[in-house]
């Protein structure tokens, strides 16, 4: 039987993730011609013109499902279409510089409230947390809130956001200020790459039964699933965290589990 090692597994876990976060429905506009770099929102679904060589241009389309917003606009990226989670285009986002969880077209930003949001077009995608005081918010890969803005001697004034074991604590920083440091038991430490990023603590090294039930004849050790509408993730059948769809919906299938936009 095929193994790979640890950290081709974690890598493995990480591109999972990274590749549901970007889940692209493909389906033809019932055959209307389009143009290279047309984008437009119908009935709340982005329509973005697909060109492959030798083939005719055809729509793609992406649904922003009950809860989002289809908009097109523009970042440092370029002009592009995005589902967002408020309506109007925020003026954080059409500045950010920082490239959010998973990378690509997402970015991170600061709101004037002091909310930490992940961008895309102008407009917030996503609310990562809201901040004591606007002060307080970092716009690093993702966006936080620290405790406070001097600098931990314990944190790397370089490392963006990072978590670490020292001990059996989780240490997070977060451009050199600290995030948090959680106490997870013997042995429980672990800082596995996450989208979005694992807080570094398991809550038992037993295997988990939703973890088992879906990793038969996979090498990597990674695997994801949906319980309810929260997205769980594993690794050699160990259950590293969950995530909380919100307004979106957990969708699993056999390339693993994500949140989607719209109701399946």
């Amino acid at each position: 039987m095929k193994t790979s090692s640890p950290t081709g597994r974690r890598r493995a876990l990480a591109t999972v993730a990274s590749a549901a976060s970007l889940w692209v429905v493909l389906a033809a506009g019932c055959g209307e011609p389009c143009v290279r770099n047309q984008l437009e929102c119908r009935d709340n679904e982005i329509w973005s013109c697909l060109v492959v060589e030798h083939m005719p241009a055809t729509w793609s389309k992406t649904p922003c499902g009950d809860h989002r917003y289809c908009r097109i606009g523009t970042d440092r990226n370029g002009r592009a279409g995005t589902c967002a989670i408020e309506a109007d285009p925020e003026p954080s986002c059409a500045a950010a510089a920082l490239p959010a969880a998973g990378g690509g077209r997402i970015l991170s930003a600061c709101t004037s409230d002091g909310r930490a949001v992940s961008c895309q077009a102008g407009y917030v995608k996503e609310v990562v947390a809201t901040c004591a005081s606007p002060e307080l918010c970092v716009p690093t890969t993702p966006p936080v809130c620290v405790a406070t803005k001097v600098p931990d001697d314990r944190c790397l004034p370089s490392a963006g956001y990072s978590t670490i074991c020292q001990g059996d604590h989780a240490l997070t920083c977060a451009a050199g200020y600290f995030v948090g440091d959680e106490d997870c038991g013997p042995g429980l430490c672990d800082t596995v790459s996450f989208n979005p990023p694992s807080k570094g603590c398991l809550a038992t090294r037993t295997p988990d039964p939703r973890c088992t039930a879906i990793s038969g004849g996979v090498t990597t050790g990674a695997t994801s699933g949906c319980e309810g509408n929260s997205l769980f993730q594993c690794l050699d059948s160990i259950l590293v965290q969950t995530t909380d769809c919100g307004l979106d919906y957990c969708v699993a299938n056999a390339s693993g589990a994500y949140c989607r936009y719209d109701k399946p």
